[in-house]
């Protein structure tokens, strides 16, 4: 049972996508698809196959923290890795950058190696605004000034 939810962007249409191809190769997958308003406490690390999204964050290992680490709160596969725990660790604390390069290649490597999660896609944002409006600047953790563009533009008159 793979449950979605529109609660996770895009994971409905991603459900469906991956229900049509299994069919293809003779898998069966069914679509659940979950309330909104309970998605993030009641499926997301609770259910055995939920869809997930993450937005980017300023650092790699921000989101190493909330979404890899042991007990981190965006582990919903509930994956744990005591070789990973360690490399986050260190590639945190590194100033040599490639020794940290070397890290984050291991650190990879093990999550992809996991199965813990698949990664269908990653989302670009694109900001595209009129010459009219004022006060957006680009920010890496999400379009519109990080979702947050509602308190800092306006439209020039």
């Amino acid at each position: 049972m793979n449950s979605v939810s529109d609660a996770a962007i895009y994971s409905v249409e991603f459900g469906q996508m991956l229900e049509r191809e299994a069919k293809r190769i003779g898998m069966n997958l069914s679509l659940r698809r979950e309330p909104s308003e309970s998605y993030w406490t009641a499926v997301a690390g609770q259910k055995p196959y939920a869809m997930t999204n993450f937005h980017p964050r300023p650092t790699h290992n921000m989101l190493l923290d909330l979404a890899f680490r042991k007990g981190a709160v965006w582990n919903f596969s509930n994956y744990e890795n005591e070789r990973l725990e360690q490399l986050i660790g260190e590639s945190r604390a590194t100033l040599d950058t490639g020794l940290r390069k070397q890290q984050y290649a291991e650190i990879q490597t093990i999550i992809h190696n996991s199965g813990a999660i698949i990664i269908p896609c990653f989302l670009n944002y694109v900001d595209g605004i009129a010459n009219r409006v004022k006060g957006m600047t680009p920010l890496y953790i999400g379009n519109l000034s990080g979702f947050n563009f509602a308190d800092k533009i306006w439209v020039d008159a």
